[in-house]
């Protein structure tokens, strides 16, 4: 696949923007959604990340993309009637509705915890409860919220009132214990009803004051493996009952129809029904194997389940059969590569082949003839292509992709890069130092040599001869006779790279793990470390012009955040792009300047015709407990964080540039000070690492 790339330095800042970016795959979008609300048969709503709020008026039937005024991650939503409605999520978030979900407020923030789970009682009165013990109440329709004493510190995952005065809240601490609370008295107290060593507790559902059940989990640390518990109380939590899930199945959620109809959801798509009140539960298929996390019923026969990369499914007979609400492919991609304006491909998992030929419009599945890993893609000519993938997987099409026959390689690893010069001339690359060259359109293939047993993740040919290699621990190769021979060149990192492509003979660029980004001027004999972006996988470069290009990325190893970088003057700034996504990307193609596809995890297909508009985006941080003020700060910062974050914690400061410019080390501290004085005025980056893992935060220091 030719791809031309240029990468110099980073430059944030300090305004949000959108590239007007559409989801193409799935429909109607593919973000993780985590909580649903029907407020009858046909009126429901759906939250998730990226501030995803989506409405139908029909049953499911068609969903409609709602403007919440926010980017935040939603991880639930309530209804008090036909036009007033909550959401609540990161940091805080709480959002409004009075209009049916036409418009959304964002109130006041009261807190910086996350928040997890949102009910009312009435019009005024409710609740919401998030990470670090919190419990909220609001009195007067959310205009006001003060904070309940809980009695914990464990993060409350699920609120759940059976009337005015009774409720329940449940959660989860360190090392899989749960907790479940009460109160009797509309959140004046609470108390601890039950806490274990070895279940945790993901959702509640109070059918009346005495009724409850609570979806938990027991970790068996042996072998590293899950099983799904629901408990109830007849007796308002002085005793419960422990139903056992057959298999090793996570439940999240629980929700009851009627005081004995209910269903519990969870991971790989399954859902288990009462009709005796918890007596017992039968499994039932829903026909989708992704997480769900959410469940709802506006009566005993119309039900609802949402979950991982946008999936609604939905029962118009109380369970009995299940039908997805959500359209298109959702296997992870690969790569996606146009061969023109309008037409299209995007490989990966499962043998997925996805095709466009309306300017990805739609898109339509192709038979590869295969289940195993496709990776890389490539057109040499409008009507022949190559696909590569696991198990020395080769597939050719000369029909314009139409049909694919699996060519023989004679290798078995995996090839996760294919690239050809011409239709009769092609290389492959992959693991333990693959290389592979084919004259003949790939009828016979030829093992060449490297020289390296590394993992192989990248080709790129800018000459009939002349080509290069890139892989793991810093590994680039080059060759200057076609592939005979291949000389190591000193890359100067020991990061995994990614890709690799030049802009002509003398000029290339690398981009890959860690943020890594390499450049050549003199043909790869000396490689300089342009530029970094730490905690991000870069996977993939495109230059549709020689000043506007693009590079897709991810997140890694903290929680997921993926990433578009877009440079207007040919790579000597380079700015995030704000997405409606948080979805791993892996692969991105641009037709002209302004067009192009971006691919990911979850059959993420997503377009911009709006690429060069000004638009970027703060890298966020979302791990509960980890806060920075002041932010803007003059010479001392603040970090504080949970009590368990504050164990062996070291801050490093970065320029934006990739520099890093301070270090520091803390034992036993919840909350420590950095002294910024040494520092210049201008935007850098702080990479704060605990046990817990790692986030990164902006900083502008004034």
């Amino acid at each position: 696949m030719k791809k031309i790339s240029i990468l110099v330095f980073f430059t944030f800042l300090s305004a949000f923007g959108f590239s007007q970016w559409t989801w193409q795959n799935p429909l109607p979008q593919g973000n993780t959604l985590q909580s649903v609300f029907f407020i009858n048969a046909g009126t429901g709503y759906a939250v998730g990340e990226c501030g995803t709020i989506l409405k139908t008026i029909d049953g499911g039937t068609n969903w409609s993309a709602m403007a919440g005024g926010t980017d935040a991650e939603l991880y639930s939503v309530f209804f008090t009637d036909a036009i007033t409605g909550y959401a609540v999520g990161y940091r805080g978030t709480i959002l409004k509705t009075i209009d049916g979900g036409i418009s959304w407020t964002t109130l006041p923030a009261v807190t910086d915890a996350w928040l997890y789970s949102v009910c009312f009682t009435d019009g005024n009165t409710g609740y919401s409860v998030g990470s670090s013990g919190t419990i909220l109440k609001t009195i007067d329709g959310g205009i006001s919220w003060t904070a309940q004493s809980s009695g914990t510190y464990f993060n409350l995952s699920s609120v759940s009132f059976a009337d005015a005065n009774t409720g329940y809240a449940v959660g989860n601490g360190p090392d899989h214990n749960g907790i479940i609370l009460k109160t009797s008295n509309g959140g004046a107290s609470w108390i601890i009803l039950s806490q274990t060593t070895d279940m945790n507790a993901t959702s509640v559902y109070a059918v009346d004051a005495d009724t409850c059940f609570v979806t938990g989990n027991y970790y068996d640390i042996w072998t590293a493996t899950n099983q799904g518990h629901i408990l109830k109380t007849s007796d308002g939590g002085a005793s419960w009952t422990t139903f056992y899930c057959p298999g090793f199945y996570y439940l999240f959620a629980v929700h009851f129809a009627d005081a004995h109809t209910g269903f519990a959801v969870g991971d790989h798509g399954i859902v288990f029904k009462t009709s005796d009140g918890g007596a017992n539960w039968t499994l039932s298929s829903v026909g989708t194997t992704r997480n769900l996390y959410s469940a709802c019923f506006s009566d005993l026969s119309h039900g609802f389940a949402v979950g991982d990369f946008g999936t609604i499914t939905g029962t118009m007979n109380g369970g009995g059969s299940w039908n997805e609400l959500t359209y298109g492919n959702t296997s992870s991609l690969s790569s996606v590569y146009f061969t023109g304006p309008s037409t299209g491909y995007a490989v990966g998992s499962e043998g997925t082949i996805l095709k466009t030929t309306d300017e990805g419009n739609t898109w339509d599945t192709i038979s590869s003839g295969t289940t195993r890993q496709l990776s890389s893609v490539s057109f040499p000519d409008a009507g022949t292509g190559y696909i590569s993938g696991t198990w020395g997987t080769m597939l050719k099409t000369t029909d314009n992709g139409s049909t694919w026959t699996p060519l023989s390689t004679g290798s078995t690893s995996w090839l996760r890069s294919v690239y050809f010069i011409d239709m009769y001339t092609g290389y492959a690359v992959g693991d333990q130092g693959i290389i592979i060259k084919t004259t003949d359109g790939g009828t016979t293939w030829t093992t060449l040599s490297g020289g390296t047993a590394e993992h192989l993740f990248s080709v790129y040919f800018p000459g009939i001869l002349t080509g290069y290699v890139a892989g793991n621990h810093g590994t680039i190769l080059k060759t200057t006779n076609g592939g005979t021979t291949w000389a190591e060149l000193s890359s100067g990192t020991i990061e995994d790279l990614a890709d690799i492509c030049f802009t002509d003979s003398f000029t290339g660029y690398v981009a890959g793990f860690g943020g890594s980004i390499l450049r050549t001027t003199n043909g790869g004999s000396d490689w300089i470390a342009v530029s970094g972006l730490p905690g991000y996988r870069l996977t993939e470069i495109c230059f549709p012009g020689t000043n506007t290009g693009y590079i897709s990325g991810y997140s890694y190893p903290t929680v997921s955040e993926s990433i578009i970088l877009r440079t207007l003057d040919g790579g000597i700034n380079w700015t995030p792009l704000q997405l409606p996504t948080n979805n791993n990307l892996f692969s991105v193609s641009f037709t002209d300047d302004n067009t192009g596809y971006i691919a990911g995890g979850g059959g993420s297909i997503l377009k911009t015709t709006h690429g060069t508009t000004v638009s970027i985006q703060e890298p966020r941080s979302q791990r509960p407990g980890i806060t920075i003020f002041p932010n803007p700060a003059h010479d001392l910062i603040s970090i504080g964080m949970n009590s368990e974050m504050g164990e062996g914690v070291r801050v490093r400061i970065f320029t934006v540039t990739g520099q890093q410019v301070m270090i520091h080390k803390f034992r036993d501290r919840q909350q420590i000070q950095v002294d910024l004085s040494s520092l210049l005025k201008g935007v850098y980056l702080v990479v704060i690492e605990t046990k817990s893992g790692k986030e990164t935060h902006k900083l502008v220091k004034l």
